[in-house]
């Protein structure tokens, strides 16, 4: 990690037993969201066996407090039963995910 980010996640399909095609960053800032998608966009994976290119575009929901609220309603219990959870970072340093949504929680009005 370099800082630019602080939330990562793969989306995976436990029945098919792989990612399903598409990842979440949320960027820090704005500028940092840009050169990801600059660098990126229309670009094809290293090493991979695909025509298809990647196609970066903004997420309706930003923010990783409003991500976590996103998902933790259904799918966090699920993603903790399969080890699939986000990847959380403060700068540089990776967060324990458990922990974080465990505060998360607490700290959510009822």
């Amino acid at each position: 990690p370099d800082g630019t980010y602080d939330y990562l996640h793969m989306p995976y399909h436990f029945f098919n037993d792989r990612t399903v095609g598409h990842a979440y960053i949320n960027f820090i800032t704005y500028e940092a969201a840009v050169a990801f998608q600059e660098r990126w966009h229309g670009r094809y994976l290293p090493q991979r066996d695909t025509k298809n290119t990647l196609d970066i575009s903004v997420a309706t929901v930003q923010g990783r407090g409003p991500i976590l609220a996103r998902i933790a309603e259904d799918r966090i219990p699920v993603l903790v039963e399969k080890h699939f959870l986000p990847v959380l970072l403060d700068g540089e340093r990776r967060l324990d995910t458990h922990e974080v949504l465990a505060e998360w929680s607490r700290s959510r009005p009822s």
